[in-house]
């Protein structure tokens, strides 16, 4: 990662970011034109016209920057930098009254919680700095967040607890995962733990109706995690403002899939801080292998809370 980018970002936990201003549609005057003879506005439902704004504003993947093959961050579903083509807002002044705050509510707003482990961007892990560059009425609408944090993330610092309690920012829905890579020394083979304090940190989160946390390991793991799972769904309390979420009602997800054996890896770099696993040993090994290890399967299990309906 670039140094200046690195530094930036640490700045950035120790300033104040600036208050958000308004957003274009709150200066627009004068009469609206509704265009009824336009067929868009005319013959097509406000529901139809809806999905089809939806459709061309969620984000899509860019094939033109793919995330580096064996790093931390690329897994399934998240292979590519992501993109949203917004010159439909731009088209007239009726199409931006409806679509002005879709790109934000649709689509989820992602955070990599490690100066390290998540593709190099502004405020990578510092989503205080993020919203800041938000319009307030974009910060209101702001409903899906997804965490990929490592435990001290969650578990030592108070990065996580300045998130809960973020002003004006308040998510319907937020998921955090813990991947393989998050747990704690896992380059070590250590088995897996977790504390669960940090539960009671939700309770800032007054609008949040559905908590996601899903868990990776690779199968030799698999145990130690269906232990941890079982832990939490028993132990971990999570409320919402008023409102305590539940598991009741809602089942455990598990998903397997084949993925890298090796991280940090570039073979033409002179670099020793590559890891890999190896089959033989049953462990996870720091340094460069001979050649490219076969790919391995990881199993990752999602736990829903979710407000009772």
């Amino acid at each position: 990662m670039d140094r200046s980018l690195k530094s930036a970002g640490l700045m950035t936990r120790f300033l104040t970011p600036p208050s958000p201003a308004h957003s274009l549609i709150a200066t627009l005057n004068g009469p609206l034109n509704p265009q009824s003879n336009c067929f868009l506005f005319g013959a097509i439902p406000p529901e139809i016209r809806h999905r089809i704004f939806s459709f061309a504003l969620h984000s899509y993947d860019d094939a033109s920057r793919p995330y580096p093959e064996y790093s931390y961050y690329s897994r399934p579903g998240y292979r590519y930098h992501q993109r949203i083509n917004t010159n439909l807002l731009a088209t007239c002044r009726r199409i931006y009254t409806e679509t002005h705050d879709l790109a934000v509510s649709l689509n989820e707003h992602v955070f990599w919680c490690s100066s390290t482990r998540g593709p190099p961007r502004d405020f990578f892990d510092n989503p205080k700095w993020y919203f800041s560059k938000f319009t307030v009425e974009q910060r209101a609408a702001v409903v899906y967040i997804h965490l990929f944090t490592q435990l001290y993330w969650l578990e030592r610092s108070e990065s996580f607890r300045f998130f809960c309690e973020l002003e004006d920012i308040h998510p319907l829905h937020l998921k955090i995962t813990v991947r393989h890579t998050d747990w704690w020394f896992w380059e070590l083979n250590t088995p897996l733990v977790m504390k669960y304090h940090w539960a009671g940190t939700f309770e800032s989160m007054k609008k949040l109706e559905i908590l996601d946390i899903e868990l990776e390991s690779i199968e030799r793991d698999l145990d130690q995690m269906n232990t941890i799972v079982k832990n939490m769904v028993e132990l971990f309390v999570v409320r919402a403002g008023s409102r305590t979420l539940t598991t009741q009602g809602n089942d455990i997800t598990t998903k397997r899939y084949v993925g890298k054996a090796i991280y940090a890896y570039d073979w033409d770099s002179s670099s020793e801080e590559s890891i890999y696993y190896s089959k033989q040993d049953n462990r996870w090994i720091t340094g460069k292998p001979v050649q490219i290890p076969d790919p391995i399967p990881y199993v990752v299990s999602t736990i829903r809370w979710a407000k009772e309906t």
